[in-house]
């Protein structure tokens, strides 16, 4: 193959593939001022983007006052596994979510896993990441033994960073998990009240429990000691929910967390909570 043929043939390569690298481009909802939604293929448009705006309309009409701005990219695709994550970037909140197929991940529908698992990474958005660095904790419920609550917490920060192996947290951050716990009960707030779907909570949380006794050192997934508060207070009162109510449910699932640990480490964390040598 001659030079002018070579680079004929490249062109063409080229040409071929240009859709698809502007694909993200070309299947996206309409920007303003509260979120962006990029959509990484035609099938994961036509899939979710009713449920996706559905979501995102819903929350904003809620939660305008307090969102970030959202920057969201959804791709459903055999070729990656299924997660989801968020990461908060020059005041904005980005939100990955990748589905291998239309197979849930935590609930019994795809659509009800879509809009539970949005819900959540838009929970952790509203959270924050100022509470994974403040010191001592910001508790908003009367606690009484809250130094003795904050050295535990101080106890295993050190404890999980002290024991990081290959980037991996063998050890969940303890705030991590606060943060977890509240971002499924901002997810469940929506199911619960808003979408009257009490069974898919039920399911989830059997699940969040059954995977934290798998690992219960090092899975943050720790809801499951939330729900059954959550639920107790939603029979109590009516839907309108502050960010505050929510957290102050999740912070009494944090407690319980916590003392589920306490229980794990035994007296290692009852010895006037002495920090971990480094390993």
């Amino acid at each position: 193959m001659n030079k002018t043929s070579f680079i004929k043939s490249v062109i063409l390569i080229f040409l071929i593939i240009l859709p698809f690298l502007s694909y993200a481009e070309q299947y996206k909802t309409e920007e303003n001022e509260y979120f962006a939604v990029n959509y990484l293929n035609q099938y994961t448009f036509d899939e979710t983007n009713h449920i996706v705006k559905d979501v995102l309309f819903k929350t904003i009409s809620k939660e305008k006052k307090h969102l970030p701005f959202l920057q969201i990219k959804i791709e459903i695709n055999e070729n990656i596994l299924s997660r989801s994550y968020t990461k908060h970037e020059n005041e904005q909140c980005i939100i990955n979510i990748k589905y291998r197929d239309k197979n849930p991940i935590l609930l019994s529908n795809f659509e009800n896993d879509l809009r539970f698992i949005l819900w959540h990474e838009i929970g952790h958005c509203l959270l924050g990441r100022k509470v994974l660095k403040e010191t001592p904790f910001n508790w908003i419920i009367q606690v009484d033994n809250k130094d003795e609550l904050n050295r535990k917490i101080e106890y295993l920060t050190d404890l999980s960073v002290n024991t990081i192996k290959n980037k991996k947290f063998r050890i969940a951050p303890p705030k991590a998990a606060y943060h977890e716990i509240f971002a499924d009960i901002y997810a469940i707030m929506w199911l619960v009240v808003f979408e009257n779907n009490l069974q898919e909570i039920l399911i989830l949380s059997e699940k969040r429990i059954e995977e934290l006794m798998g690992n219960p050192i090092g899975n943050p997934y720790a809801s499951g000691f939330a729900i059954p508060l959550f639920l107790e207070y939603s029979t109590k009162r009516d839907s309108n929910y502050s960010l505050d109510d929510l957290k102050a449910i999740a912070q009494k699932g944090f407690i319980k967390y916590l003392i589920f640990l306490e229980n794990i480490y035994g007296k290692n964390l009852k010895n006037n909570f002495k920090k971990p040598n480094k390993m």
